[in-house]
């Protein structure tokens, strides 16, 4: 029983999306992973299919005299119907018919099933869709406007995995003193820093927005919205004003 409570003791239970009325949250993952099982079926379809678009079959049509038709296939003298090469020029009788048979499978355009399925990973993850490789579906503008919500996305998730393997790393030295490997007066400061999540090119970022605010196209609040480390820009604000009064 003691060793039950211990190895209970050793288990971290972290809860992420949770909501009032349940116990468990649900991981972004654990909610998207069966449409991630769908896209990946889809892809796959779709080159099974693409392959099939291109595949074709000759139907050659033979004529049978009235006494003969019902019986055995009528074969050319090898005994057996041979293929034509792609290219090939064919030499028929004036009797004889040849088709070509191509599959009507009906998949010529199928961008939108795909994109159905990764709006739902995107909505699953919290993941604008443009995180996902398709550039098409925004701007400049709306790249900017959306980068702010995801800088907090991951500095959240950031915040909350410092506390996780801070916890994990402090069970680890607390077993090593347990066990004699550590001495007992060790440090036991664990700190786990992820590096911050910025824009590449600050000072682009920076001259922009200047630029902006200096030809009248936005405001100076809006400006500070769209700095990702800015949190609150109000407040931001006063802060500014502040320092220059005590100037």
């Amino acid at each position: 029983a003691a060793s039950d409570v211990y190895k209970r003791q050793e288990i971290i239970h972290v809860k992420v999306n949770n909501v009032s009325n349940r116990t468990r949250g649900m991981s972004e993952l654990y909610r998207i992973l069966p449409w991630l099982d769908a896209y990946e079926r889809w892809l796959q379809d779709r080159v099974v299919l693409n392959r099939a678009k291109g595949t074709f079959a000759f139907l050659r049509k033979i004529p049978v005299s009235p006494e003969r038709a019902g019986g055995p296939v009528v074969r050319d003298s090898a005994g057996k119907v041979r293929i034509p090469k792609p290219g090939s020029i064919l030499v028929v009788h004036e009797a004889e018919d040849w088709q070509v048979l191509s599959p009507g499978i009906g998949a010529d355009d199928a961008k939108e099933d795909g994109r159905a399925l990764k709006l739902m990973i995107a909505a699953g993850s919290g993941i604008f869709e443009h995180y996902l490789g398709d550039p098409s579906t925004g701007n400049l503008a709306t790249t900017r406007s959306m980068e702010l919500p995801m800088v907090r996305k991951f500095e959240d998730r950031q915040r909350l995995f410092e506390t996780v393997f801070g916890r994990i790393f402090q069970r680890v030295i607390d077993a090593g003193i347990r066990s004699g490997v550590l001495p007992t007066d060790v440090d036991k400061t664990v700190e786990v820093n992820f590096p911050p999540i910025v824009p590449d090119d600050v000072e682009t970022l920076t001259r922009t927005l200047v630029e902006q605010v200096n030809a009248g196209l936005i405001s100076k609040d809006s400006a500070r919205r769209m700095i990702p480390w800015i949190e609150d820009a109000s407040s931001e604000a006063e802060s500014v004003d502040e320092e220059k009064r005590g100037q």
